[in-house]
């Protein structure tokens, strides 16, 4: 979501909100390959390799404003 907000001509901020729906969309997702197919999690939560690369990309937006 982050790229293609950014393709379409959306700005940094608007690409950051993309990307940030985006991790948490996948929360309702099932997973299928890595930690989270044997983990049962309790709640739903965002994917975490999701959530940290929209923790990163808040860090680049920030340095960059």
């Amino acid at each position: 979501p982050f790229a293609s907000s950014l393709a379409s001509g959306g700005s940094l901020q608007q690409a950051l909100d993309a990307a940030d729906k985006g991790a948490a969309a996948t929360a309702h997702m099932q997973p299928k390959r890595g930690r989270a197919v044997y983990v049962q999690q309790k709640g739903e939560l965002a994917d975490a390799g999701a959530a940290g690369l929209v923790s990163v990309l808040k860090g680049i937006v920030s340095a960059l404003q």
